[in-house]
């Protein structure tokens, strides 16, 4: 009898009809550090996206957020 596991940060991708294992991919989120304070890690196929946590607003977009003292990494602020 096999049996595939994917070492780490990697994870199981197989379709549920193949061996778990025996497609493995990169989970981002296993980084502690990836996503910045107030933000959630969610891995995608090929990457992973930051996201802000319940009760905080997304201010990446926004044109003044420089301007007001808060960094590069400063994406979710507290509703």
């Amino acid at each position: 009898l096999y049996r595939c596991e994917c070492n780490k940060p990697y994870v199981n991708a197989a379709p549920k009809d193949k061996l778990p294992g025996s497609v493995c991919r990169l989970d981002y989120c296993s980084d502690v550090n990836f996503c910045p304070a107030n933000t959630t890690c969610k891995n995608l196929e090929d990457q992973a996206v930051c996201g802000c946590l319940p009760g905080y607003v997304d201010i990446r977009k926004s044109e003044r957020r420089l301007e007001a003292g808060f960094d590069e990494d400063t994406y979710c602020l507290k509703a």
